[in-house]
């Protein structure tokens, strides 16, 4: 196994990606990556790409909708992007109501109603 280098705490790596349109890889080019545990199928929450207001790396936010529907804004951890859903580690519980459209727009404590 390789050993991180004690000055930089960096690990050499290759890596074989698929292609994702518009980006360009370049032979020996400099990267940063994360390594994700595996899960149990299904052991995760996931939300809405449309649901993450912000974030830097595992940390972001969302609005959930609090029993008196009203926005709460909540910090949240999260892990694999796939087929336009993000996981939540951390943060929100099952059953929790997230907003997932249009929260860009929106404020903490803000009224907002339940479009069937």
């Amino acid at each position: 196994g390789a050993a991180s280098d004690p000055r930089t705490g960096t690990v050499s790596a290759t890596l074989s990606l698929p292609p994702i349109e518009g980006l360009r890889y370049i032979a020996g080019q400099v990267g940063e990556a994360r390594i994700a545990r595996r899960q149990a199928a299904g052991s995760a929450l996931t939300v809405p790409v449309g649901a993450i207001l912000e974030g830097h790396g595992e940390q972001a936010s969302l609005y959930v909708i609090g029993k008196d529907d009203k926005t709460v804004l909540r910090q949240v951890r999260v892990g694999r992007l796939q087929d336009e859903r993000i996981e939540v580690l951390a943060g929100l519980e099952a059953g929790e109501r997230v907003v997932s459209e249009g929260a860009a727009w929106l404020s903490p404590g803000e009224p907002v109603r339940i479009l069937p």
